[in-house]
């Protein structure tokens, strides 16, 4: 781990054109605790959490349990799904040089668009978000849908439940996190529940 939250901590700051010192004098923590990472010392979980918080990344990107960010998550979902930058701004109303930032994550992803795109790609909101957990959808966008039977998708309130355990103990997460994550299912749960009851 000190090596990886060392470098990702480095990469990041670059791709944000600015350095390490900088972001860490901007955060309110010493020089001296940059030059302690750099030779291997590890921080603190409390640390770790704000320095993730600052450039909009999981912590476990930063400690190098995730491989992905945000930002990597999305340039993927557009790669597999041949869509130029082109396209998106003119299939999803995001201007290019926007979702560029988004996906070199250099800006934070506000929650509407994320669902939009999560709608758009069929993929949980969630794993944008964190990369934990399923990926995609089952014949679905992001609103409840039929399997071939006819019965619908029953994601909602089990798959909530176990995503949040889940984050919440294995992962580690703060409590602030875990609400943030509860608040994204619960708008997925009334869209399913919405697209649900007009179907019917």
């Amino acid at each position: 781990m000190q090596k990886i939250f060392f470098e990702r901590f480095k990469r990041l700051s670059e791709m944000n054109n600015t350095t390490v010192n900088a972001v860490a004098k901007e955060l309110g923590l010493s020089s001296g605790s940059v030059t302690a990472w750099k030779n291997g010392t590890e921080p603190n979980s409390t640390t770790v959490l704000r320095i993730a918080k600052h450039f909009n990344v999981t912590t476990d990107y930063l400690l190098g349990i995730e491989t992905q960010t945000v930002g990597q998550r999305l340039r993927t979902l557009r790669h597999e799904n041949s869509i130029t930058l082109e396209g998106v701004e003119a299939i999803l109303n995001i201007k290019k040089a926007i979702y560029v930032s988004y996906e070199q994550d250099k800006r934070e992803l506000p929650h509407e668009i994320l669902v939009g795109i999560a709608e758009y790609f069929g993929v949980y909101s969630t794993w944008i978000l964190t990369g934990v957990g399923p990926k995609m959808l089952t014949k679905a966008r992001f609103a409840g849908v039929e399997h071939d039977d006819g019965d619908f998708l029953d994601i909602p309130e089990q798959l909530k439940q176990d995503f949040l355990a889940a984050v919440g103990g294995e992962k580690g997460w703060s409590q602030e996190e875990v609400d943030k994550l509860n608040d994204i299912l619960d708008t997925a749960v009334r869209g399913i529940d919405a697209a649900r009851k007009n179907e019917r």
